[in-house]
C-alpha cells in the first residue's frame, strides 16, 4: 500500500534561466575561497564540487543540473588555460591572446598575476625563463 489517503501529485519544480556571467563568478569566488568558516571543514580546504553547487542553488532558485553544468565549463576552461606554457609565446601580449582564446569566465589578467605569484616572480621575462627551466616541451 502506498498511501493510506490518497496524495495529490507535488506541482513540478520551476527553475530561473541560469545567467552564466552572474553564477560563474560566483562559483569561482567560491573555488578561489575554499571552506572559510564552513563547518565539516578545515578553513581554506577546496570545497568539493557538490558543495559549490549546492551552496549557489541554496542562494539562488537554479537547476542543480545547470549549475553543476557550468562548474564543469569553469573546470574545463581552467584545465585549457593551465595547457598553454607561457615559455611557448614570445610576448606578453601574444600569451594574453592565447588565454583570452580559451577563456570565457576567468580573467586573463587575474591568471597571469596567479602565475608570477605561483612561479615567484614579478616580469614577463622571468616568468618566461623559469616556465622554459621548469617544463620540458617535448612531445609525450
Amino acid at each position: 500500500m502506498d498511501y493510506t489517503y490518497p496524495v495529490p501529485k507535488p506541482e513540478p519544480v520551476v527553475y530561473d534561466e541560469i545567467d552564466k556571467a552572474v553564477i560563474a563568478p560566483l562559483i569561482i569566488e567560491l573555488v578561489n575561497r575554499g571552506a572559510l568558516n564552513y563547518s565539516g571543514f578545515e578553513d581554506g580546504a577546496r570545497l568539493p564540487k557538490i558543495h559549490v553547487c549546492s551552496i549557489v542553488c541554496a542562494n539562488q532558485n537554479l537547476d542543480p543540473k545547470d549549475v553543476s553544468g557550468l562548474y564543469d565549463e569553469i573546470e574545463a576552461e581552467k584545465a585549457a588555460c593551465e595547457a598553454l606554457h607561457p615559455c611557448e609565446y614570445t610576448t606578453l601580449a601574444s600569451f594574453k591572446t592565447a588565454l583570452g582564446g580559451v577563456m570565457t569566465y576567468l580573467s586573463v589578467d587575474k591568471w597571469i598575476a596567479d602565475l608570477k605569484i605561483q612561479f615567484k616572480v614579478t616580469t614577463w621575462t622571468a616568468m618566461t625563463e623559469w616556465c622554459a627551466a621548469n617544463y620540458s616541451q617535448e612531445p609525450e
